[in-house]
């Protein structure tokens, strides 16, 4: 009960976690272990419509249905694409995993393919999955509302500094379990804070890394993901310096131009990052 109250849940849904019917204890607590973004339940005592349920449910494998008709043409262009350099395994070797990339056409069209390749597919898989799985406990199981199966991902226009490709348009999956385990040090301190998450995240990929390949890669984890941290806290440190800081990085604020010059620098940082990361994995696999 203490371990619930931590968490902060709703006082119905902690008490249907200790009802005596086990239906009711089983739904109670799925709920909660499948809520890592603490998102606001309602009490769903109140049964939806069936016809809420069915368009919820049509819309949502539409939209998977759509996500995975897409990816086929992109997979096959850029498998296309990669058959067309005729890649050899030293082309991911320890020589080609620095930040700033050999300035050869071949290198860099095998970064440009790469980096929006990750973008892309982790986007694309993660939403499709969870739109089925939004379907699975709305519409078959009749456990959860619609509102309580939001976008994973904001929108990609509203990442036009690193900080707000992290922090507003990727998903946030892992922010509140981060949080459920955040030094006391780190609760007053945004940088501390998001120097916590960073690190975690690259530990929770290492273990991935292992479940998968046998290889944790732990030290390419923590290069990506501190790397991130730090570009993070630079953009921080020169907005708060920035006469016009408000207006330099922000996008709801920022001119078109300011808008665009941060989309470049995203995809610029995300050229010299995400390859850097990436190719330990293909040249070990």
């Amino acid at each position: 009960m203490l371990a619930f109250l931590a968490l902060r849940l709703p006082f119905w849904l902690i008490l249907a976690a200790y009802a005596s019917c086990p239906l009711i204890r089983l739904r109670a607590i799925f709920r909660i272990w499948g809520n890592p973004r603490r998102l606001r339940l309602a009490d769903n005592s109140l049964s939806l419509s069936t016809s809420i349920r069915v368009t919820f449910a049509l819309h949502r494998c539409g939209y998977a249905l759509l996500l995975l008709a897409i990816r086929h043409p992109t997979a096959a262009f850029t498998t296309n694409i990669l058959h067309g350099l005729h890649l050899t395994r030293r082309d991911f070797g320890p020589d080609k995993q620095g930040f700033l990339p050999p300035l050869t056409k071949r290198d860099l069209s095998l970064r440009v393919v790469i980096s929006t390749q990750w973008i892309w597919d982790t986007h694309l898989l993660l939403s499709a999955a969870h739109a089925l799985l939004a379907v699975l406990f709305v519409s078959v199981f009749q456990w959860d509302r619609p509102d309580e199966w939001p976008p994973l991902f904001s929108n990609i226009t509203k990442a036009c500094s690193l900080r707000r490709f992290w922090g507003v348009f990727w998903h946030r999956l892992h922010i509140g379990s981060f949080d459920a385990y955040l030094p006391m040090c780190a609760i007053i301190s945004r940088a501390l804070r998001a120097l916590w998450m960073f690190t975690l995240s690259a530990i929770l990929h290492a273990v991935s890394n292992w479940i998968l390949t046998r290889r944790a890669n732990i030290a390419q984890e923590l290069r990506f993901f501190l790397s991130n941290y730090v570009v993070c806290l630079v953009e921080t440190v020169v907005e708060g310096k920035s006469a016009r800081g408000t207006v330099a990085l922000q996008c709801p604020h920022a001119s078109v131009g300011t808008r665009v010059l941060g989309y470049i620098w995203v995809a610029s940082v995300v050229f010299c990052l995400v390859p850097a990361w990436q190719y330990p994995l293909v040249y070990g696999a």
